[in-house]
């Protein structure tokens, strides 16, 4: 009898031999709810997802699955048209205010910079 958690392709041999196999279901990634002003490391770290709560005061809060995405989940923030934006949440590799992405050598060293010339990728 065959144990099958989602369908295999199986070498001939093995089912020949009878044997049982247990596959676990893909593992589902923790979703994260950032709140205000707080930042989470994506996409295995390699960016920042920040909410930024920056012209209001009402609440507004994103979530991500840590893939370099994210959703807002609810947001009272009601600005004018003409007026400040309320909040932008946003996905960033480097550092802004002291949110840094590890490994990107962001900041970058002013000492590090060619005059007039300054490359990215």
């Amino acid at each position: 009898m065959f144990a099958f958690a989602r369908s295999l392709a199986l070498p001939a041999a093995l089912l020949a031999a009878g044997g049982v196999i247990a596959v676990s279901p893909p593992a589902s990634a923790a979703t994260t709810t950032l709140c205000g002003f707080q930042t989470s490391a994506v996409g295995g770290a390699a960016y920042m997802v920040q909410n930024n709560e920056w012209g209001s005061t009402a609440p507004e809060c994103i979530s991500t699955d840590g893939g370099a995405d994210f959703t807002v989940t609810n947001s009272s923030i009601d600005n004018p048209t003409d007026s400040y934006p309320g909040g932008y949440p946003s996905l960033y590799k480097g550092c802004q205010w002291g949110a840094c992405t590890p490994g990107s050598g962001l900041p970058l060293a002013a000492s590090a910079i060619t005059a007039n010339r300054v490359t990215t990728s």
